[in-house]
């Protein structure tokens, strides 16, 4: 399982989820998908996540709270 967040809250200091990933023992994904925080992202970590504002749109609302 591999996880890549954004950054949100003041700064961007905060993590928010907004993408999940599952791949089987070989390596193959057999999951994916991406996740609009419910918070404002300001910081798309872009260089390290590899996500951009576009991906997020149309994405999975999830609660934050469980």
């Amino acid at each position: 399982m591999d996880c890549e967040m954004v950054g949100v809250g003041p700064g961007g200091k905060e993590s928010a989820l907004a993408l999940v990933a599952i791949v089987n023992s070989l390596g193959s994904v057999v999951y994916r998908s991406y996740v609009a925080p419910r918070e404002r992202v300001v910081d798309y970590r872009t260089a390290v996540s590899g996500i951009k504002a576009s991906d997020l749109v149309g994405g999975t609302r999830v609660s934050s709270s469980w």
